[in-house]
């Protein structure tokens, strides 16, 4: 109990001595502080304005195929990018060539 006395006096203290020196830069300090908080903020918000971004702007540029033995077979060799459910499957469209494309419509 006492130690925390102690220190917090000191702390006081030595902020006002450090005070002396810094209180011509104020001004300075002041600024910095905003700054510092404003670069804190946009840091935040930098994510949540990508989420955004990608969720609602950008296009998906996927196909969506009714899953029966020729999709399969067309998009076979596009195993690593197409994602399969049960009746569909979407593949990447900027993968398929133009008679692949044809083929499938």
């Amino acid at each position: 109990m006492k130690e925390e006395k102690l220190y917090s006096g000191l702390d006081k203290k030595i902020f006002s001595k450090l005070w002396r020196y810094g209180k011509p830069y104020g001004g300075k300090i002041l600024i910095i502080f905003i700054l510092i908080l404003a670069i804190s903020g946009i840091q935040i918000l930098l994510p949540l304005i990508t989420k955004n971004v990608v969720d609602n702007y950008i296009e998906r540029s996927y196909l969506r195929l009714i899953l029966n033995d020729r999709t399969v077979e067309v998009t076979d060799k596009y195993k690593a990018y197409r994602v399969r459910t049960d009746n569909i499957i979407f593949i990447p469209s900027n993968l398929l060539n133009k008679d692949e494309y044809l083929e499938l419509q």
